[in-house]
């Protein structure tokens, strides 16, 4: 509590946020007061507590709500305290109810949005726990996120994935709260991503075996929704890029138009993947090969990009030499416009196949 404290007076001095309302499962969802002594929630009570499980999941899948995971527990944990009898002594990840919630921020949530404080320096932590006035002033929002998210974060698991893998984990009340918190999931899961019309996964160093889950998702209509995917710096290669593509042109993202893989190392073969699945109507960077798409509406390129696309090379983001229309390739109903960064001789080579096709 002390933690969480601190950090929350770190967001308040450089967040810009006035009031912060927050929420604890344990100490705001009502407990038995003693179950080991067969003291138990009255009815009432009872009634609150279901009411109050039914919508824990919002909390924790909401698009703007922030998510604090303290993962580190003291290191004298759990010899060195007092336990009552029942008391879950598990680390955070073979928690049932943590690994639940975590799954839950990990659907739809932007990445930003959940931070795990066990990244925190153990002097940070210690700082931040006694309230130094110096450290939560220097620890605002930015440097709260620059440590603690953007971090590896798990793709969104489907239902029957996060049932198995929750038989492993440990829960105070055992096998009822297995059953409740596996329908809990599969309503959440189903819920968020039924209204999710874009989904921002940037730096969440993933690679092709995270894609391959995107794209399982893709494959049971989960996204069938889905406008814009930002998979913005992370580590997708060619392989990945063509999954991508295959389930683009399946069908499995019916109204995708905004795919953003910049700063994904993704060549020539992903990029031509990508650009024959026609049913897209943009599509950002692709990778260190600078390459970019964009539609043609009516014949014609997005307003503001003149004489129908551009070919610049870039020198601190600043266009040097552009090209006129007859340089800038069309297929169908897509333009390619191709940003080249100088020495990029795989986007070069690309350049000049597309431009002898």
């Amino acid at each position: 509590m002390r933690l969480l404290a601190g950090v929350l007076e770190a967001f308040l001095a450089g967040g810009g946020f006035a009031t912060l309302g927050v929420f604890i499962d344990f100490c705001s969802l009502l407990q038995h007061p003693d179950p080991a002594s067969g003291c138990l929630r009255t009815a009432a009570e009872e009634r609150l507590f279901r009411q109050g499980l039914e919508g824990l999941a919002s909390i924790y899948a909401h698009q703007f709500t922030f998510v604090l995971k303290v993962t580190a527990l003291p290191p004298a944990y759990p010899q060195g305290y007092e336990h009552r009898g029942g008391t879950n002594t598990a680390t955070y990840a073979a928690r049932g109810w943590c690994s639940t919630e975590a799954a839950w921020a990990a659907l739809t949530k932007k990445s930003f949005l959940t931070l795990d404080l066990g990244e925190l320096e153990p002097s940070e932590t210690a700082a931040l726990m006694r309230g130094q006035r110096d450290v939560t002033r220097t620890m605002g929002y930015s440097a709260l996120l620059a440590r603690c998210a953007y971090r590896v974060r798990p793709p969104p698991q489907l239902p029957s994935a996060f049932v198995d893998a929750l038989a492993q984990k440990v829960f105070t009340n055992g096998k009822a709260d297995h059953e409740l918190v596996g329908r809990l999931y599969r309503d959440t899961f189903e819920v968020e991503f039924a209204k999710a019309r874009r989904l921002v996964y940037r730096a969440c160093q993933w690679g092709d075996a995270e894609l391959r889950q995107i794209v399982a998702l893709a494959t049971t209509g989960a996204l069938r929704f889905l406008e814009e995917l930002d998979l913005n710096t992370n580590s997708i290669t060619d392989a990945g890029a063509i999954e991508l593509a295959d389930a683009l042109t399946a069908g499995h993202l019916p109204r995708l138009r905004l795919l953003n893989l910049v700063d994904n190392p993704i060549g020539v073969a992903g990029f031509e993947a990508l650009t024959t699945s026609s049913c897209l109507h943009k599509i950002d960077p692709v990778g260190d090969n600078g390459i970019y798409v964009y539609p043609m509406r009516g014949g014609h390129a997005p307003r503001g990009w003149a004489d129908g696309g551009k070919l610049i090379t870039l020198d601190q983001n600043k266009p040097t030499e552009q090209a006129s229309p007859k340089d800038v390739v069309a297929t169908g109903h897509l333009v390619r416009l191709f940003i080249l960064r100088p020495g990029t001789e795989k986007a070069l080579r690309a350049l000049r196949r597309c431009q002898q096709a």
